[in-house]
């Protein structure tokens, strides 16, 4: 009966991945996203910011003179990355729930994206906690930064 179980896990187990090819779930999520981002930010790695950040970004590609303006030198390390809701957001920042859907929405309009989502981002700067919204929109089966 072992062999059986063994068999029956296995087709089960390749279905799975073979499925999860087919609907493209193969990309970062948005919390991996900002995590790298944040850490390509602190290492100066331009390479990999330009691979994280949307080609429809306001300031894609990224160059050395956005490196100053991004605060790669000021970053100790990434504390935490979560994805947050619309609602979340207007909260943590008491504003109205308007104000972010547009904002979303503007996001989706300016950038031709379909899709947009925030992750709430605390970093180390300087030896201070920070926490800040970063939007991410889907770019085919990842997800990229884009401001």
């Amino acid at each position: 009966m072992a062999s059986r179980r063994q068999f029956i896990t296995g087709i089960a187990t390749t279905s799975t991945v073979a499925i999860a090819g087919c609907n493209g779930v193969t990309g970062r999520s948005p919390e991996q996203t900002a995590e790298q981002y944040y850490t390509a930010v602190k290492n100066q790695n331009i390479e990999k910011l330009n691979e994280l950040v949307h080609p429809k970004a306001t300031y894609y590609p990224i160059n050395e003179r956005h490196l100053d303006n991004l605060g790669s030198g000021e970053i100790d390390s990434v504390e935490s990355v979560n994805k947050i809701s619309s609602e979340e957001l207007a909260e943590r920042n008491s504003q109205g729930e308007r104000t972010l859907q547009d904002y979303k929405q503007a996001i989706k309009a300016e950038a031709n994206v379909d899709e947009v989502t925030f992750v709430s981002v605390a970093i180390i700067q300087n030896g201070e906690r920070n926490e800040s919204p970063l939007p991410i929109a889907k770019d085919g089966s990842d997800w990229k930064v884009i401001f």
